[in-house]
């Protein structure tokens, strides 16, 4: 007993602190019970369809289609492998949620950032614009709120919220067509395709998705595909939104491979991300537009791409993970000792922090790390002063310290 407890005291020192708070740990174990009970409820032979409909085994389960159903939708709806391990979500952000605001849209209140509640019909018009706001607007029609309701239904298992978010998806599909919103920014656009995929995947697993409901999923998903890899819809000027909707193209190509274009749009999102690295960031690592702020913004959303493409198998570049680096060593400098963005060019108060995307990026660089966490892990940085010739930037220290006294 007291070897196994040294032991767990051990563990927890190397524990991330955010990831032991009480709504972190019960989160994690009820989506663990609820893959454990769902991995044993997709047992094929414990399991039979309803009359009219086949059972096909697929990789992880069993699948119900139409018996005489044909066509590349129903094929990936009655082939794929019932769990998408990971190809569903390129970025964290699309599998997180608030119960509240989940809770609101059963109500057909409408809860987003930076605005108040707005009402809306139990089935949407798709032309709502109540603050006439370009945000609110990029928001609504993204259809992120309705990821509200997918992390709802994840963590509790309240069919209430998948057949809300159903319905939602649905009416959009059937109303985008008449939209003057749904196709006016490829930025809500690109996250929309995202939102919808990882829709696809997750309701699909648990047998929460009909088969003529992924069918028009997929043939909406096929459409905004074509509509990403048109150039006139490729915000190539701007970091922040042309890695988006590279992301967006990118992984809808690796979560529906055997879509008619899929190949195309993967060729092309590669070439993209491509070209992002190598002329969006100097050599010296940092992005060209000399933004602090947009430096760990554009970070952030390069190395989720990095990840996902290394874990998926689809690799973008044999110097991607290099140029990354680099853009650490860059952050690892130009950091206050405080952890704080220097408000240098378009830059706003933030600090960084030694949680989620950053620690793992910290794991893959030790003086990273030790800025982090202000010198408790990790080695230091080799300078203390340096020159960036690229950026025109000298970054002058008297020296690293460490615990209470790093800042």
């Amino acid at each position: 007993v007291l070897a196994v407890g040294v032991f767990c005291l051990k563990i927890a020192n190397y524990a991330d602190p955010a990831v032991l708070r009480p709504s972190v740990i019960s989160h994690a174990v009820a989506v663990a019970a609820h893959n454990t009970v769902s991995a044993i409820e997709n047992i094929a032979v414990l399991n039979h369809c309803p009359g009219g409909l086949d059972k096909h085994d697929v990789d992880g389960g069993y699948m119900c289609v139409t018996e005489s159903g044909a066509g590349p939708y129903m094929d990936i709806y009655g082939s794929y492998p019932l769990v998408g391990k990971g190809r569903e979500t390129i970025y964290s952000s699309t599998d997180q949620g608030s119960p509240a605001a989940a809770a609101a849209l059963l109500h057909n209140q409408v809860d987003l950032p930076r605005y108040g509640p707005v009402h809306i019909p139990s089935v949407p018009t798709w032309s709502e614009n109540p603050y006439s706001a370009p945000y609110w607007r990029l928001e609504f029609y993204s259809l992120r709120p309705t990821l509200n309701l997918l992390y709802a239904y994840r963590t509790t298992g309240n069919v209430a919220y998948a057949e809300r978010l159903l319905r939602l998806d649905s009416s959009f599909i059937a109303a985008e067509s008449r939209s003057r919103w749904a196709w006016a920014d490829p930025h809500a656009v690109a996250l929309r395709s995202m939102a919808l995929v990882d829709t696809w995947w997750k309701l699909r697993q648990d047998h929460q998705l009909p088969e003529s409901t992924s069918t028009a999923i997929l043939r909406e998903l096929e459409k905004t595909g074509r509509f990403l890899a048109d150039p006139n819809h490729y915000n190539a000027g701007d970091d922040d939104l042309s890695a988006t909707e590279a992301a967006a193209l990118y992984e809808l190509a690796v979560a529906f491979p055997t879509l008619p274009n899929a190949p195309h749009w993967l060729s092309l999102a590669k070439d993209r991300l491509r070209w992002q690295l190598a002329l969006a960031i100097d050599p010296d690592g940092q992005l060209i537009d000399n933004s602090p702020y947009y430096d760990f913004s554009v970070l952030d959303e390069y190395w989720q791409i990095y990840e996902y493409s290394i874990a998926q198998g689809y690799p973008i570049s044999a110097d991607y993970g290099a140029k990354l680096q680099s853009m650490l060593n860059f952050a690892s400098y130009i950091l206050q000792p405080n952890t704080q963005i220097p408000l240098l060019g378009a830059s706003v108060e933030e600090k960084i922090n030694d949680y989620g995307v950053y620690a793992a990026m910290a794991g893959t660089n030790p003086e990273f790390r030790y800025v982090l966490t202000h010198g408790a892990q990790g080695s230091p940085p080799p300078r203390t002063s340096i020159s960036f010739p690229a950026s025109a930037l000298t970054i002058m220290r008297s020296g690293w310290g460490s615990g209470a006294g790093f800042g």
